[in-house]
C-alpha cells in the first residue's frame, strides 16, 4: 500500500535534504530543552488544561487572565503525550520547526511576487526552512530558560507567520484570505498583544490583494474583498470560542474575564521592572537581533537592486511585524522576561528575506556552515535564566543535561538546577509534595495553595474547591475593585467544602493561626512551606502542659535536618544539648502562647527560638507558629523517675 508514495518520499528527501540537516540543527538545540521543569506560569496552565479535560471550564471553575489558547494548548499537549513537563516542550520543538517552514513559504505566497518568476526555484530552495529554523531555535533557546519558556509568546508570534504564510499567491482565492484571518485570531486567543501585528498583517493582505488589478474600482473591490475574506475568517473563532462558554454554561465567565482584562491592564506596575525593560529588551535576544538584521539588510538590498517589489514589500512587511510586536511588548509596560520571546518568529521571518539571497546563488551548504558556526559563537551570549543569575542555556547543558543523560546525576540533582523568581525551588515542589503524598491522601481529597505555587497542584494531582488557585485577584486591592465579590465568593467556597490540605508560607502567622482555630493542623514543613492536614491534631499543649512535660525532664529526637538530638530540661530554667558531637546549654521558658522558647549559648547564633508542640503518637512535635517543622521529641525520663 505504501510502495507507490515510497518514490514520491524519497524524491521529497532528496529535494529537502538541506532543510532536513539544518532542522535537525535547531532540532539538537532544543533536545535540552525537553528537561525543563515548569515554573509558577507552566504549572498554572497545566492545572487549567488538566482540568479542562476533566470537564472543569476556564474562569467559570479556575479563574486566570490568560486568554483560553493557552490553556487548549496544554490540554492538547497532555492529551497527546501525556501529563509529563516535557508534553508542552515536544509541541514548543515542533512549533520552532514550523515557523521555519512557515516564514520560507511567506517568501513567495504571502504577498511577494506573484509572477511565474516571482515564484521561481530560488524563492522555494533547499535550506532556507531549516536556517530559519536555526534562528528562531538560538533566539529561543539560548535567551529563555526553564521560566521564561512554555509561555504564551512563542505562540502569539508563531501564529502570525502561520498566517502570514496562508495568505494566497491568487488573490482571487477569497477562502485562503478566511484562513489567514483565521490563523491571526489564534494569535489573539494567545495572547491580545497579538493585536497589533495582526492589524497590520490584515492592511497588508488587502493592499496586496489589488495589486494586480490596474483599475481603481477594481483594486478597490479586490483589496475589500481580501478584507471581508480575513475578517471573515478572524471572526470564525471567536464565535466558535463563545458558542463553546455558552453552551457549557460559562459565557457569564468568559465575558466577566473578558471585563477583567482592563483592570489588569491598568494595575500598578513596578517602577523598578518598568526601568528594565531596554535592558530586558537587548538581553534576551542578544547576539540575534544584529544576525537577524544584518540578514535582513542583505535581502532588501538585493530586492530593490533586482527591482522585485514584491520581494521588498515582504521583506518591509517582516520588519513591521516585528516593530509591531515590539511595541506590543512596550505597551504592557511590565518587561517581564518571557514577554520578548514574541519577537523569535519575526527575527526568523526577517532573516528568510537574506537567506533567499543566499541560497539563490546556490551557496546554501556554504550559508548552512555560516549560520552553524554563528550558533556556536552565540552560546558564549547565553542570558541568564530568570531569578537564578549563575544558570544558562550553556551552563546548564553542561553541568545539568549532559550529566544527567550520560547517568552521572541522579533526577534530584537535576531537578536543583530549576531556581526561578519570587524564591522558587523546583526542588522543593518536589520535596513538598513527597510531604503531601506521606499524609496517604484519598481519592477525592482537596488542596488549597495560598499565594501563587501551582506547581504544588500539578505535583500532588489535586485541585481546590474555589475557581481562584492564586491568590492575586483576592488579595490586590486594586485587582479585587473590579469584582469585590470574588473575595466573598472564595471565602465560602472554601468554608462550604474545605480541603484536607492546606500549603501555606512559613511566615504567615495569621493564616495558620486561623487554620487551627477551624481544625487544621501541622503535618510538616518543607523550604518556604508548610503543610496543613485536617486530620492531624490543631491542638497544641497547653502553657501549663508544656512546664509539666518538660522541667525535669530528659528527652531525645531529631532535629528537621535529620540530626539526632538529646536534652535536659532542669527545674531552674537551664537546657543542656547534643547533637552528634556538638553540645550546648542555654536556658528555656514558656511563652503565654504555649511555645517553648530556648535560648542557646552558641547555637542558632544565639537567638531565642520559640516551638508550639503537638502530641503525635508518643512523640511532641515541634513547630513555629508559622508552621515551620523544628523536630520531633520522646520524653526519656522525667525527674523522680526509676532510671
Amino acid at each position: 500500500m505504501l510502495a507507490p508514495l515510497l518514490p514520491r518520499m524519497l524524491a521529497w528527501v532528496r529535494a529537502r535534504r538541506a532543510d532536513l540537516a539544518l532542522g535537525g540543527v535547531a532540532i539538537v538545540l532544543l533536545l535540552p530543552t525537553l528537561s525543563y521543569r515548569y515554573g509558577i506560569d507552566q504549572a498554572l496552565y497545566h492545572y487549567v488544561g488538566s482540568g479542562w479535560l476533566h470537564g472543569h471550564i476556564p474562569y467559570r471553575d479556575a479563574f486566570d487572565v490568560k486568554p483560553p489558547a493557552i490553556y487548549a494548548l496544554y490540554a492538547f499537549a497532555i492529551l497527546l503525550l501525556g501529563p509529563s513537563q516535557s508534553s508542552i516542550r515536544v509541541l514548543e520543538l515542533c512549533c520552532v520547526l514550523a515557523v521555519g517552514w512557515a516564514a520560507a513559504r511567506a517568501t513567495h505566497l504571502g504577498g511577494e511576487d506573484r509572477s511565474a518568476a516571482g515564484a521561481s526555484r530560488a524563492t522555494r530552495a533547499d535550506g532556507i526552512a531549516g536556517l530559519s529554523a536555526i534562528v528562531l531555535a538560538g533566539f529561543y533557546a539560548f535567551g529563555f530558560g526553564f521560566w521564561d519558556t512554555g509561555q504564551v509568546e512563542l505562540w502569539e508570534g508563531a501564529f502570525v507567520v502561520f498566517a502570514y504564510a496562508a495568505l494566497p499567491a491568487d488573490p482571487r482565492r477569497t477562502g485562503r484570505f478566511a484562513l489567514s484571518g483565521a490563523l491571526a485570531c489564534v494569535a489573539l486567543l494567545f495572547k491580545v498583544t497579538a493585536a497589533l501585528p495582526v492589524a497590520v498583517l490584515g492592511l497588508f493582505a488587502s493592499v496586496t490583494a489589488a495589486r494586480g488589478e490596474r483599475a481603481v474600482v477594481a483594486k478597490v473591490r479586490r483589496g475589500l474583498l481580501a478584507a471581508a475574506g480575513f475578517t471573515a475568517g478572524f471572526g470564525a473563532p471567536v464565535a466558535l470560542v463563545c458558542a463553546y462558554f455558552a453552551l457549557h454554561g460559562a459565557f457569564g465567565d468568559l465575558r466577566e474575564w473578558f471585563g477583567y482584562l482592563p483592570q489588569y491592564a491598568r494595575a500598578p506596575v513596578d517602577p523598578v521592572v518598568t526601568a528594565l525593560g531596554p535592558e530586558t529588551l537587548l538581553l534576551r535576544g542578544g547576539v540575534w537581533y544584529g544576525v537577524a538584521a544584518a540578514i535582513w539588510v542583505v535581502g532588501i538590498s538585493e530586492a530593490r537592486r533586482a527591482r522585485a517589489p514584491g520581494a521588498s514589500s515582504g521583506a518591509v512587511l517582516a520588519l513591521a511585524l516585528f516593530v509591531a510586536a515590539v511595541l506590543g511588548v512596550a505597551i504592557q509596560r511590565r518587561y517581564y522576561s518571557y514577554h520578548t520571546a514574541v519577537l523569535g518568529p519575526f527575527l526568523s521571518l526577517m532573516a528568510v528575506h537574506g537567506f533567499r539571497v543566499f541560497v539563490a546563488v546556490r551557496r546554501t551548504a556554504v550559508t548552512g556552515l555560516a549560520m552553524v558556526c554563528v550558533t556556536a559563537g552565540a552560546l558564549l551570549t547565553c542570558a541568564p535564566w530568570t531569578g537564578s543569575g549563575f544558570m544558562t542555556y550553556r551552563e546548564f547543558v553542561w553541568h545539568s543535561w549532559l550529566p544527567h543523560v550520560f547517568g552521572r546525576t541522579t533526577d534530584a540533582e537535576l531537578d536543583a538546577a530549576f531556581e526561578g523568581a519570587f524564591g522558587y525551588s523546583y526542588r522543593v515542589q518536589v520535596d513538598m509534595a513527597k510531604l503531601v503524598e506521606g499524609q496517604r491522601p484519598r481519592p477525592g481529597d482537596m488542596l488549597h495553595v495560598s499565594g501563587f505555587d501551582t506547581m504544588l497542584y500539578v505535583l500532588t494531582n489535586m485541585r481546590t474547591p474555589s475557581r481562584f488557585m492564586i491568590d492575586i485577584p483576592i488579595d490586590n486591592p486594586y485587582l479585587t475593585a473590579y469584582r469585590p465579590s470574588w473575595v466573598t465568593e472564595h471565602r465560602r467556597v472554601l468554608a462550604e467544602h474545605p480541603p484536607r490540605f492546606f500549603i501555606i508560607k512559613i511566615d504567615d502567622v495569621a493564616r495558620a493561626e486561623a487554620l487551627r482555630a477551624q481544625g487544621w493542623g501541622f503535618a510538616g514543613s518543607r523550604g518556604r512551606y508548610a503543610l496543613l492536614d485536617r486530620e492531624q491534631s490543631a491542638t497544641a499543649l497547653t502553657p501549663d502542659a508544656v512546664k509539666h512535660l518538660l522541667a525535669g525532664s530528659a528527652v531525645s529526637g531529631t532535629v528537621v535536618s535529620a540530626f539526632a538530638f538529646s536534652g535536659e530540661f532542669r527545674e531552674d530554667g537551664t537546657v543542656q544539648g547534643r547533637v552528634g558531637e556538638g553540645a550546648d546549654s542555654g536556658t528555656f521558658r514558656v511563652s503565654r502562647h504555649g511555645e517553648l522558647c530556648i535560648r542557646w549559648r552558641t547555637w542558632l547564633s544565639r537567638k531565642e527560638h520559640c516551638a508550639l508542640l503537638f502530641a503525635r503518637a508518643g512523640q511532641y512535635a515541634l513547630f513555629e507558629r508559622g508552621g515551620r517543622e523544628l523536630g520531633t521529641i520522646t520524653l526519656v525520663t522525667k525527674q523522680g523517675d526509676a532510671r
